[in-house]
């Protein structure tokens, strides 16, 4: 009886310690999600790609096609690499939830200049005066009127202004697409993280359940058999009381 009793004190040890690790895992697992939650919102991603506005703004003030080029093929490459930067980061921050994620870096769409340039070359060609028109008397004859003469040039401000107007336009275009497509990656990757933090706590949730009614049954079991045990006791006492009575020996 004494180790049947140290059985069932074992048991009831087991699974208390095996709730409290119950417990702690999902105290471990609800501290990771407020943490991920905070990490991959969607709103504080995109938010990280604002310089974008403001270097937009400064190439507006760029005084040649070739500076507005280079300036925004320079933003574009520094914005692919924010983008890789984000989510390689959380990837790693949160690699036990994305070892079958296929991380894809978003793409910003690149700006056709010479297309662009093009354009805005036909739409800055002016008319200019190569010559006035001009008369030439003749003391016999009917003065002879000699046509004004036009050429057409490239107003190289006008040039300028259009094309930064075209590619301007066009940047703020991708970078719409682009942060749209930055919010969709986040939100994925922020349900891929939730989706098994959720299946996790509800296995949790269901062993500790599990555990608790194994408990409840243990503990009956416990009273039941310490009743058992002391009954026994109580009843072993008494027939060695009234064995010494009648003073019979064993």
């Amino acid at each position: 009886l004494t180790m049947e009793k140290g059985l069932v004190d074992g048991d009831l040890v087991a699974i208390n310690k095996a709730i409290e690790d119950v417990e702690k895992k999902r105290n471990d697992y609800n501290i990771l999600a407020r943490e991920a939650d905070e990490k991959i919102k969607s709103d504080k991603i995109t938010s990280r790609f604002s310089f974008i506005n403001d270097e937009l703004l400064k190439i507006e003030h760029l005084e040649t096609i070739e500076l507005v080029r280079t300036a925004l093929t320079n933003l574009f490459d520094l914005v692919q690499e924010k983008e890789h930067e984000e989510f390689e980061n959380i990837i790693n921050d949160f690699s036990a939830f994305f070892t079958e994620y296929d991380s894809k870096d978003i793409v910003l769409e690149s700006i056709d200049f010479a297309s662009l340039e093009k354009e805005a070359t036909s739409k800055s060609i002016e008319e200019y005066l190569i010559s006035p028109e001009r008369k030439i008397s003749k003391c016999c004859q009917a003065d002879e009127v000699i046509e004004a003469k036009w050429g057409k040039r490239v107003n190289e401000q006008e040039q300028l202004n259009e094309f930064k107007a075209l590619v301007l336009n066009k940047a703020r275009q991708h970078r719409d697409e682009f942060l749209r497509q930055v919010k969709i990656k986040a939100d994925n990757m922020h349900d891929v993280v939730f989706d098994e933090l959720d299946r996790k706590l509800n296995e949790e949730k269901s062993r500790y359940e599990g555990l608790k009614e194994q408990l409840s049954r243990s503990e009956e079991f416990k009273a039941k058999n310490d009743a058992f045990i002391a009954s026994s006791h109580k009843a072993s006492k008494n027939l060695i009381k009234l064995v010494e009575e009648y003073e019979y020996k064993f």
